[in-house]
């Protein structure tokens, strides 16, 4: 799995963690409230747990960059605001680089 989470987040695991980033849990990813499949608000969930939004604060091109290429598109052309999400906001501040694979190895505020 590209994606990874935190052994602390399991309390159970330590033992079973060389690193804090040894577990990985599949994270998903979707647009939702755009005109079409390519755009949208970004949505994410962990596992088959709930889905939550990405907050829009200082979400620029290079965090649209890493969530494209999680969608399987090659980079993002423009990024905006869709309008709010339902449920919590999972994932707040992201700051990635623009060339991580996944939105879990950006900087953030975390889960």
């Amino acid at each position: 799995w590209p994606s990874t989470l935190s052994c602390r987040e399991f309390p159970d695991l330590p033992n079973r963690c060389s690193s804090p980033y040894d577990e990985r849990v599949p994270m998903d990813v979707r647009l939702a409230g755009g005109a079409t499949a390519s755009e949208g608000r970004v949505e994410v969930r962990l596992g088959n747990g709930e889905w939550g939004t990405v907050c829009d604060d200082n979400f620029g091109i290079n965090d649209a960059h890493v969530v494209c290429r999680q969608l399987g598109y090659d980079i993002a052309l423009s990024h905006g605001n869709f309008g709010e999400g339902n449920g919590s906001i999972w994932l707040n501040n992201v700051a990635c680089d623009g060339d991580e694979a996944s939105l879990l190895d950006c900087g953030s505020d975390g889960w």
